[in-house]
């Protein structure tokens, strides 16, 4: 169960990060966190945060239960957006070093093509007998 988080936007970066808390399921001695960075190749045309039902143009950081960051984008007809997200039970910090190292480019076919193989790699370990 979400417990509440902290979102930023960095728009000159092209960069949304933050956090979300989470109690129950996973351990039920303390909450947990799950951070995030997103890393867009377009540059937002504006921002904003939100609480519950409550925007916020042009506000950068927002922290509480129910929250997020809105962005838009002035595009050409047909332009795709792209981003890229690393999470991290350890930080955001970690969140950011998981985007730079695993995701590198912006060709979508190639990330996946890349991923497919180093799962492929890893499977092809196990090797599984019956009876």
């Amino acid at each position: 169960m979400p417990i509440g988080g902290e979102v930023f936007i960095d728009a000159e970066k092209k960069v949304v990060y933050g956090y979300n808390s989470f109690k129950g399921s996973r351990t039920l001695i303390k909450p947990w966190k799950v951070y995030f960075y997103a890393v867009f190749d377009t540059p937002f045309s504006s921002y904003g945060t939100w609480n519950d039902s409550i925007k916020y143009d042009g506000n950068k950081q927002i922290a509480g239960n129910e929250i997020g960051a809105y962005l838009n984008f002035t595009t050409k007809q047909s332009q795709q957006v792209y981003v890229k997200v690393g999470i991290s039970m350890v930080g955001i910090d970690k969140a950011q070093q998981n985007v730079e190292k695993e995701l590198q480019g912006w060709n979508f076919e190639e990330v996946k093509s890349k991923a497919n193989l180093a799962w492929e790699k890893e499977l092809s370990k196990i090797e599984v007998s019956g009876i």
